[in-house]
């Protein structure tokens, strides 16, 4: 599993409980280009939805 340096900090956000809106927002991008770049990082890690691809996040060290 491989993500981007900026897949990995959407991912920390998104574990910290942060809505695509407000992860936009504070990126200074869209929500859609939010919720783009997410897809990508579940789907690299093999997650099935957001719940799971934090839980990977954590079990591989990507959250700490």
């Amino acid at each position: 599993m491989t993500l981007t340096p900026r897949q990995a900090i959407l991912l920390r956000l998104v574990a910290d409980g942060w809505p695509n809106k407000r992860i936009a927002r504070h990126e200074g991008t869209t929500e859609a280009a939010v919720g783009t770049e997410l897809w990508r990082a579940y789907r690299a890690m093999g997650a099935a939805n957001r719940a799971h691809a934090v839980a990977i996040g954590f079990r591989t060290g990507v959250i700490r």
